[in-house]
């Protein structure tokens, strides 16, 4: 599903869950600001979710808890001031794009569950830190 480049500035919660087989959902391009919790609540078969070039500054607790399949995740250009706690649970991740934020830190437990994660982009924030053991279990980790 293509909503790229529109001026969507809110989404509904559970505006997508009738889409029970959706694999891809772009929202890249928009204006949204926040989503709720249960956007992504019953996309148990996504694999890919562009939501890049928005104005996310923070990301709800259980937002991806119901795409567990969810491979390829963009959050690039928002103002995300530290990477999302939620992300650590995606473990079946293998490319996830945080470039151009605001994140100032990178910490182990972050990124430590994403055994399966082959690109990270952490491009154009403001990074001061980053744990000496943060990609400790990034072994397949290639770009």
């Amino acid at each position: 599903l293509n909503l790229q480049y529109n001026l969507l500035a809110n989404i509904a919660p559970n505006g997508f869950s009738s889409l029970l087989n959706l694999h891809i959902l772009l929202l890249s391009h928009n204006q949204l600001a926040e989503l709720p919790q249960t956007s992504f609540a019953s996309l148990a078969s996504l694999k890919s979710l562009s939501l890049d070039h928005n104005r996310l500054n923070l990301l709800p607790a259980g937002l991806f808890a119901g795409s567990p399949h969810l491979q390829d995740l963009a959050l690039n250009n928002n103002y995300l001031d530290e990477v999302p706690a939620d992300i650590g649970s995606l473990a079946r991740l293998r490319t996830l794009d945080l470039g151009e934020n605001r994140i100032q830190s990178v910490s182990s437990q972050q990124l430590e569950n994403l055994k399966n994660l082959y690109g990270l982009r952490l491009a154009g924030n403001q990074l001061s830190d980053i744990d000496v053991d943060v990609f400790t279990n990034n072994t397949n980790l290639h770009v």
